[in-house]
């Protein structure tokens, strides 16, 4: 659910071939809609956001419409993979609730971690969300609070990949995060993503 400001904003990054993540039922420019969610009406593809099956610098740019804060994984190691998938000056453009603003804040999560109603599990300030992506090896170009006048801000980042990102830097490189995708998903899955990765580099 967004405003149409936010979708206006989001289609602006849109320019080539692209992919528009956690899209649920809702269809930004010419984007590739891409959800977790089979019901997903947008959804062209259908897939674990937190490892997508595109590869390695294939694509003009990746754009989030309130998606990151409901991943429950480490948002550094997502926003690394979304990296993966960008060509070299590629574009990411991400958006988020404004977590200073004190109704997200108090609604959408608490800082022990806790999930709510509406099911976010992170926050993120403007700082830290610029912070993260620019450690994942972005460039900065937009970083700014939206729409705090309608009562629930939100936060938009959007930068370009640099040559600083590198694809050795992968979700589940830790042997907690293998353990755990091999505990949702099986065996299986787990070394048919491993032969994936080895093919696509």
């Amino acid at each position: 659910m967004g405003s149409t400001l936010e979708y206006d904003i989001m289609a602006s990054y849109c320019k080539g071939i692209g992919i528009n993540l956690c899209c649920q039922h809702t269809r930004i420019a010419d984007s590739i809609g891409v959800d977790a969610d089979p019901n997903a009406r947008a959804a062209t593809v259908v897939c674990d956001v937190r490892a997508l099956p595109f590869r390695t610098g294939s694509l003009d740019y990746v754009i989030c419409h309130h998606g990151l804060e409901h991943i429950r994984d480490a948002p550094l190691y997502v926003i690394h993979e979304w990296f993966r998938v960008l060509k070299e000056n590629g574009t990411l453009a991400i958006l988020v609730p404004d977590g200073s603003y004190g109704i997200s804040a108090l609604n959408y999560a608490s800082f022990t971690g806790e999930l709510t109603e509406y099911g976010h599990g992170h926050l993120f300030t403007l700082q830290t969300l610029s912070n993260m992506v620019s450690f994942a090896g972005g460039i900065i170009r937009k970083a700014e609070i939206i729409g705090r006048e309608s009562g629930n801000g939100s936060i938009i980042v959007a930068a370009e990949k640099s040559k600083c990102h590198t694809t050795n830097f992968q979700p589940f490189s830790k042997p907690v995060e293998v353990f755990r995708m091999v505990q949702k998903n099986g065996l299986r899955h787990c070394i048919k993503r491993f032969l994936w990765r080895l093919r696509c580099g």
